[in-house]
């Protein structure tokens, strides 16, 4: 259980407004882009080496309320719950692509864990060598102490599962999906033995006791978005 936030108007309806007046800023005068000032989603722009430029007054409050987020990187005043996203998505759009849009989950700095959904855009192609990215975040849901907990938990198994070998988050997927000790073997052409000795590393790193631990692991990762593992 938690806590649902009430916004004016829908996300996506949001993120077209934002994005709209952003790039009539970034086109014409950069001063304009304090109207994003009157929105009460989370609305930030970085530079390219992903240093915030501007942000609004509800981000400011909501991430970096004690000093402005203003010249800084996301590292600087971030959680790590957030800021790895955040690097992430900014790794997407500084490689060309145009937008990307997810769900998440992390801390605000009032230490309460949210769901997020945030909007990143690609803005070279206005043309200012100063700006990169444009991002929209909207808290939606803040999670109650028990939920929280779980999801905390959750969230330190996905870091310790992103620290496997690609090779290891492999054989847990695979295990995941159902697949037999010597069908991973013969897939992967390993040894069986070798097989069983990386699940139990797996096993180990994610402080799991039994295979059907690992599965129902994978399924709530995933179930939660953490993972796309194809169960």
């Amino acid at each position: 259980m938690g806590v649902t936030l009430a916004y004016g108007q829908a996300f996506d309806e949001a993120v077209r407004e934002i994005t709209g007046v952003v790039l009539h800023a970034a086109e014409t005068s950069w001063d304009a882009v304090v109207e994003v000032n009157r929105f009460t989603d989370l609305v930030y722009v970085k530079n390219p080496d992903r240093v915030v430029v501007h942000a609004n007054a509800a981000y400011s409050a909501f991430f970096s309320p004690t000093r402005s987020p203003v010249g800084r990187s996301g590292e600087k005043f971030l959680g790590s719950t957030v800021v790895n996203v955040s690097k992430a998505t900014d790794d997407f759009i500084l490689s060309g692509s145009t937008s990307v849009e997810l769900d998440h989950v992390g801390h605000g700095a009032d230490g309460a864990l949210y769901r997020f959904r945030t909007y990143k855009h690609n803005l070279a192609p206005a043309g200012n060598p100063g700006i990169a990215i444009l991002g929209v975040t909207r808290p939606e849901h803040r999670i109650d102490d028990g939920a929280a907990e779980l999801e905390s938990t959750l969230i330190d198994r996905h870091r310790l599962f992103r620290s496997l070998s690609d090779s290891d988050r492999d054989i847990a997927r695979l295990i995941g999906m159902g697949v037999t000790g010597r069908e991973i073997a013969e897939r992967l052409e390993l040894t069986a033995r070798a097989v069983e000795l990386r699940k139990k590393r797996v096993l180990s790193t994610l402080g799991l006791r039994q295979t059907v631990d690992l599965i129902k692991l994978l399924v709530r990762l995933e179930d939660r978005g953490f993972v796309d593992l194809g169960l």
